[in-house]
């Protein structure tokens, strides 16, 4: 299965309640980044990064039912891109992603809608690095070895991470962010299929 097409700030469907992947780029993927630690609070105060700038853009991948996988970009800057991105996590009966205790602590942080939305055992949470190492212990962990091993993408075109991005509108970062929330969503899905 391929990455679908991009939809920029896609509003929920009606009635749409199902597992979502969400993934967030922050401050330290864009090429002028401050970013020299992986926690909000230091962020501010060492890095001089304010809350409102720390998350550079979100991305999600779902699907409709049992059809067709979907992946979504949200623009953090832009209000609406944000309200929307929170209404997609309000309305997940799973939360999925990689390195999800880190995502959660900057949403929290940085957002006073997520806080209200992410309370602890609200909703469920599923993290790639945990799936994989149920289903086998021993493999390399991180999203790209992953999903290679599932035979999901490979990332050896992408552009790194750190310092690579003009905004958060680069066409490119819209690209590596969403490839990162639709490979997250179809390895988790293959893990516990296997499992």
């Amino acid at each position: 299965e391929s990455m679908p097409c991009v939809k920029v700030a896609p509003v929920v469907p009606v009635g749409w309640c199902g597992p979502l992947s969400f993934d967030l780029e922050t401050d330290g993927c864009l090429i002028s980044g401050r970013q020299t630690t992986f926690h909000p609070r230091k962020m501010e105060v060492r890095d001089g990064v304010p809350r409102d700038k720390q998350i550079v853009c979100a991305s999600t991948s779902w699907r409709c039912g049992h059809g067709d996988l979907h992946t979504g970009y949200f623009d953090w800057s832009n209000v609406t891109h944000r309200a929307r991105f929170m209404s997609w996590l309000s309305s997940a009966s799973e939360l999925w992603g990689q390195n999800l205790p880190y995502d959660v602590k900057m949403l929290r942080y940085c957002d006073t809608h997520a806080r209200g939305i992410l309370r602890p055992f609200v909703v469920k949470l599923r993290d790639l690095l945990t799936e994989s190492f149920l289903y086998d212990d021993l493999q390399e962990r991180g999203l790209k070895y992953i999903s290679w091993a599932c035979r999901v993408t490979s990332y050896r075109e992408e552009r790194k991470a750190v310092r690579a991005y003009v905004d958060g509108s680069d066409p490119a970062l819209v690209q590596y962010a969403c490839k990162d929330a639709w490979a997250t969503y179809r390895c988790i899905e293959i893990f516990r299929a296997w499992q």
